[in-house]
């Protein structure tokens, strides 16, 4: 549970990898309010009058119908990590990941930056109606007296520069930092602090009632205050420790716990008791990883390894069966890859992790040398020597020749910092960016050049390569391929929406399988000239990643986990035998032998004998009707399936 919103009765909160709830009853019941939604990863959620905004991994959303819908507000603030926000008067403010402050003036139609990248992830804000708190991991605290036209630095007395939490009331602030958990109180709007040297460890969120301060301590629950923070009673009656949120909504207290429930109090914190009726708890599954076992490690067999946008990461050791939660210190896992026992993951904050010889059972930070900690992909070119590459959402490309242990960048010729994907070796390479399109390399990542021509996005999300072609999946494109080595690219969305995300794209003996949000998982078995849907089963059509192991097809959903299908499936059928036509003026009945194991039915219809053919509808019996064949000669070709 990552944040709370109310207006009178109505309370939303979100549910990190989850998505948005609401409430209409004050919190006794919950029902999911994400139409609309491409990210679950949703950070923050606040109401400016009767709209409501939100900020997601990807940019902010807009509710005009107290949640029933959503809206992208994405003008200046594409595929951008925000990461909190706050409204004072009639201006929205956004903190984001590396991407500095934003604010509208105009209810989300756009959006400018009022602080640079530069400060480290803009971690909380608050505001106490004339002045703004925007608080850094790292950097400490920013203010801004005039609506965020300028900003000053507040870091006297304040020795923790990470800010996890501000509570403001007037003049007098209290934030947490962490590690390891500290407090520090100003009593001049920041101007000086002072440390509270409380014992509680961190505090995940601070709210006033009934004339006490509520926080939210990891680890030891609920505890309030009636002396500006400086003595705390325990009021955990009912409650376990692993509170992540907090909100108060009339004279009723809420907290949200690490595993999604809520519990809500009455009677100023005295008891509690659980109010999750309704809650859907999911996961944005961002990657999958397979861990290939080795004949010395039989354990490791059938181990699956799915990474979260905000939920942490999960273990399965029996297919994707059943999972285990594993946790590096941070609930935003966003790369991985794995070489034998050796896992690699990035996250979002704290950079860079190696599991060692473990599969991924624990890790330890390798990031000596990163110049950031905000690892977007992992690729491995040479595992004998240990040479390994990672791209930054804002620092570029890093290459260790030492298995993690030091690294340096490899930046020259690239002109921005966000890249997203990476595949090659040793000397050619190409990496996607988020905002600049594809570079390559011909000499191992000691310079890079664009190659972009004819590319109608900047905004790539993967790269794949398969013999002499070269596919890249956009955020807003669909696919592009390329036949001479990135120089020139033509769009390959026959089948597809030319303004569809598509998130990854596999390769499977020669069927290229895609997954995109909204659309689903889309196949093409013929080098991207034509794809199909290969959506059968799948409740959630947002699919965000895809891994093939073992059999079987893997494909992460964001907000409702992991879904399998055999890779059988993709299987190509006979083609049925004795078709037979026959025409009347206007139509063609088509009526075909059944083949064994086929759902369905392709038709295809050319004028010309042996090629020019299109599809023109599927049956799901052994006829077909072609309705629309006026009077001209055509031929027709028939197709076994067994894939949507």
């Amino acid at each position: 549970m990552r944040s709370f919103a109310s207006d009178g009765t109505d309370i939303f909160v979100t549910l990190g990898g989850g998505g948005i709830h609401g409430s209409f009853d004050n919190g006794y019941n919950w029902e999911g309010k994400n139409t609309g939604l491409l990210s679950s990863d949703v950070k923050v959620i606040v109401y400016k009058d009767s709209i409501l905004f939100t900020g997601t991994d990807e940019g902010v959303y807009r509710s005009c119908d107290n949640g029933t819908t959503w809206e992208p507000v994405f003008n200046g603030l594409r595929d951008t990590y925000v990461k909190s926000m706050t409204v004072m008067g009639n201006t929205i403010f956004a903190g984001t990941y590396v991407h500095g402050i934003f604010r509208s003036t105009d209810n989300g139609d756009s959006w400018q930056q009022i602080y640079p990248p530069g400060a480290n992830y803009i971690y909380f804000m608050e505001n106490n109606g004339s002045r703004i708190f925007a608080a850094t991991y790292g950097d400490g605290m920013l203010v801004s007296d005039d609506n965020g036209d300028t900003w000053h630095v507040k870091n006297n007395g304040l020795t923790n520069l990470g800010i996890l939490t501000v509570y403001v009331d007037g003049d007098l602030v209290i934030v947490s930092t962490y590690p390891p958990g500290d407090h520090f109180r100003s009593f001049d709007a920041g101007e000086t602090w002072s440390d509270l040297s409380l014992p509680y460890g961190h505090s995940k969120e601070m709210v006033e009632l009934n004339g006490y301060i509520y926080s939210a301590f990891w680890g030891n629950g609920v505890y309030r205050s009636n002396d500006n923070g400086s003595t705390w009673e325990a009021r955990n009656s009912g409650l376990s420790t692993s509170i992540w949120s907090m909100e108060k909504n009339g004279n009723s207290l809420f907290v949200g716990y690490d595993n999604g429930d809520i519990y809500r109090s009455d009677n100023y914190g005295s008891s509690w008791s659980n109010s999750s009726a309704g809650l859907v708890k999911g996961a944005y599954v961002g990657s999958l990883q397979a861990v290939v076992a080795l004949p010395e490690y039989p354990q490791d067999a059938n181990k699956i390894i799915a990474c979260t946008h905000g939920s942490n990461l999960f273990n399965s050791n029996d297919e994707g069966q059943t999972w285990i939660q594993k946790s590096v210190g941070t609930v935003e896992i966003r790369s991985i890859t794995s070489v034998s026992r050796t896992v690699i993951i990035g996250t979002d904050m704290l950079g860079l992790f190696l599991s060692g010889n473990t599969s991924g059972d624990s890790y330890v930070a390798k990031n000596n040398g990163l110049g950031s900690k905000w690892i977007q992909s992992i690729h491995v070119t040479d595992r004998l020597q240990g040479e390994i590459f990672c791209g930054t959402g804002e620092a570029g490309v890093y290459f260790t020749t030492d298995g993690c242990e030091s690294w340096t960048p490899k930046n020259n010729g690239l002109t921005t910092g966000y890249v997203k994907s990476i595949i090659g070796g040793n000397p050619e390479m190409f990496i996607g960016t988020g905002d600049a399109g594809v570079f390559y390399t011909d000499n191992y990542a000691s310079s890079w050049t664009p190659r972009n021509n004819g590319l109608g996005s900047d905004w790539i999300e993967t790269l794949i390569q398969t013999d002499s072609l070269l596919f890249a999946g956009t955020g807003d494109a669909g696919v592009y391929k390329s036949s001479d080595n990135g120089l020139n690219w033509t769009p390959a969305n026959t089948g597809l929406n030319d303004s569809l995300f598509v998130r990854n794209i596999l390769e499977h003996n020669g069927t290229l399988i895609a997954c995109s949000k909204p659309l689903g998982v889309f196949i093409s078995r013929d080098n991207g000239e034509s794809w199909q849907e290969f959506n059968s089963g799948l409740t959630n059509k947002y699919i965000a990643s895809l891994e093939i192991y073992d059999g079987n097809l893997y494909a992460g959903s964001i907000g409702d986990g992991v879904f399998i299908r055999p890779l059988s499936d993709l299987e190509v059928l006979g083609t049925p035998v004795n078709l037979t036509i026959t025409s009347a003026v206007s139509s063609s009945l088509l009526n075909w032998d059944e083949v064994s194991g086929a759902s369905y039915y392709r038709i295809y219809r050319s004028e010309q004998p042996y090629s020019g053919f299109s599809e023109i509808g599927t049956s799901v019996t052994t006829s077909y009707e072609d309705t629309n064949a006026p009077g001209n000669k055509y031929f027709y070709r028939v197709t076994a399936d067994n894939s949507k």
